[in-house]
């Protein structure tokens, strides 16, 4: 068995003198013939690719000094979920924000928060899911998608999200699902979404939020009978939906095409009495307010006829958003100046 020092830590030693541990110390299993002059506990080795803790004694023999381990090395319990969750030589292992953030929530005061997750075995699959994640200490692998997000960061707001969560499975199991979703894209928008309730906990509690990830209701004309919103609150609050989109900015300048995106937009302006009351959340870390607005222009220009054929219909909305009292000419000439200038009302809803 091979080890190595894998932290740098002085020990006071003989006359004062101070003893540098580096990697290149030797370590001995038979000490026979060596002086004992102190010991260190909870020194960082490496044993066979793997970090653990152990307790050491500092040996010399003339003006040799070594150290040996004085007892069985023993592997933690975030050491035995990492190396049975991920492969000897993956970036998780030894990454340090990575194994503080297990630590914390394998703590005795975060039982219950670990307890909304499923306990360990909910931990090991979180962990398993997001193997393709960046790490705190390698932002730089990982796949680009998650959008800078680390794999620390996105097991604490799973976390804390489903024990705010805890009482309302039907919620929750809807979060659990796009969170370990095998669809990497599936997991970074619940991701974005997730950071968000982190966020603002005042705003996004189990006793405001009414549904997630459930089909539209109304359905006049049959838009788009499978389209789905991701949040609808309470009645009486603001916005009443919000829409999670987690897009880059390739992504956006595709939009005014998507025949998906476009009849989903089209589903929430049958629902909604204002534009207040919807709410598209965007991931400003992957997109920033201009691309969006640009990109909602782009599409509201080339679904000018069509989206203002859907205001009509829903007179609440047309009265609100247009103004009451106008003929079908000239409420169009006000849509076509709300749609030319992205700083208009119409494009309220977009939210960073």
């Amino acid at each position: 068995m091979e080890y190595e020092i894998a932290s740098l830590r002085y020990l006071d030693a003989l006359n004062s003198q101070k003893l540098l541990l580096t990697p290149s110390t030797i370590i001995v299993d038979n000490t026979l013939g060596y002086k004992k002059i102190g010991a260190l506990e909870d020194v960082y080795i490496t044993v066979n690719n793997n970090v653990r803790k152990a307790n050491v004694g500092l040996y010399v023999k003339g003006e040799k000094a070594v150290i040996s381990l004085e007892k069985e090395v023993k592997i933690s319990r975030v050491e035995e979920i990492l190396t049975e969750v991920f492969p000897k030589n993956s970036k998780f292992i030894d990454d340090t924000k990575t194994i503080e953030k297990i630590t914390h929530y394998l703590a005795p005061e975060n039982a219950e928060k670990l307890k909304a997750i499923g306990g360990e075995s909910g931990l090991k699959n979180f962990l398993a899911k997001y193997k393709d994640a960046p790490c705190g200490n390698c932002k730089d692998a990982g796949r680009k998608i998650f959008g800078g997000r680390t794999l620390d960061e996105m097991l604490e707001n799973y976390v804390e999200v489903a024990y705010t969560f805890r009482n309302r499975p039907d919620l929750w199991k809807k979060i659990e699902e796009g969170a370990l979703s095998s669809n990497a894209a599936m997991r970074e928008g619940t991701q974005h979404m997730l950071s968000t309730f982190k966020k603002n906990p005042k705003k996004y509690t189990p006793e405001n939020i009414e549904h997630l990830d459930m089909k539209f209701e109304k359905g006049l004309d049959d838009i788009c009978a499978n389209c789905r919103y991701d949040v609808k609150f309470r009645e009486g609050l603001k916005p009443l939906y919000e829409e999670f989109k987690s897009y880059n900015s390739e992504t956006w300048s595709k939009i005014a095409n998507d025949k998906g995106f476009i009849k989903q937009f089209e589903s929430y302006l049958q629902e909604v009495n204002k534009l207040e009351d919807l709410a598209y959340m965007i991931n400003s870390n992957k997109a920033n307010i201009n691309e969006v607005k640009q990109a909602f222009k782009e599409l509201f220009k080339n679904k000018k006829d069509e989206l203002f054929e859907i205001i009509l219909k829903n007179n609440t909305l047309k009265n609100n958003l247009l103004g009451e009292g106008l003929t079908k000419s000239e409420a169009k000439n006000v849509f076509g100046d709300l749609i030319n200038s992205t700083d208009s009302v119409l494009y309220n809803f977009i939210k960073f």
